[in-house]
């Protein structure tokens, strides 16, 4: 099954790009999403649930990102499967500054085994363009909200990006290593006054 498609965002590209590798913001874009975890620098593990007739079933998902230049252009890989059946493929976006508005485009290339095989292919790809114009619609909103946050706490939530948790938890590490060396500092001033 192929899939291709465009869709204008209202907010700019440098706002959109960060999301889409945040897992907190991919449980609110994807529908029926449960469960999603960054378990390497490029790679996501997940769980979502549908409801669509036809497709309906608990599905274990996994993504891996490919490649990447942002914040225009990123190539994905990934799977999920279910009892439903499984979808495994590969995926790219592009993201086209509009003004103040981004347009994204996206091409898929997908491989569809077991009960889910059954389905007519224009169904199919009826499907699937639902789900992405539904994960789509909620970006510009997402990208209003972090925005704020940022604004009013920056330190708050370093940017999402692949690799971004790494990131983050060598930031935290420094700081309490830096924390730690003035601890040792002051205990042992404190134990060179007490001699004296």
């Amino acid at each position: 099954m192929k899939i291709a498609g465009q869709s204008t965002l209202d907010a700019a590209a440098e706002s959109i790009w960060p999301l889409i590798f945040d897992p907190r913001t991919l449980l609110q874009l994807l529908p029926g999403c449960e469960q999603v975890e960054q378990v390497a620098p490029d790679e996501y593990r997940g769980r979502m649930t549908l409801r669509a007739p036809a497709i309906a079933g608990t599905y274990e998902t996994w993504v891996k990102v490919l490649k990447y230049e942002a914040p225009s252009f990123c190539q994905i890989q990934g799977e999920a499967a279910g009892s439903s059946g499984s979808v495994r493929g590969q995926a790219s976006f592009t993201l086209r500054p509009d003004a103040q508005q981004t347009r994204i485009e996206y091409q898929g290339d997908a491989q569809i085994g077991g009960p889910l095989a059954g389905m007519n292919p224009r169904f199919a790809e009826g499907v699937a363009q639902m789900l992405i114009r539904q994960g789509l619609a909620r970006l510009p909103e997402l990208a209003r909200e972090r925005e704020a946050a940022m604004q009013t706490a920056p330190l708050a939530e370093p940017a999402a990006s692949p690799g971004g948790v790494t990131r983050w938890v060598r930031w935290l590490a420094a700081r309490f290593a830096g924390l730690w060396r003035r601890l040792a500092y002051v205990t042992n001033r404190f134990l060179l006054h007490g001699r004296a």
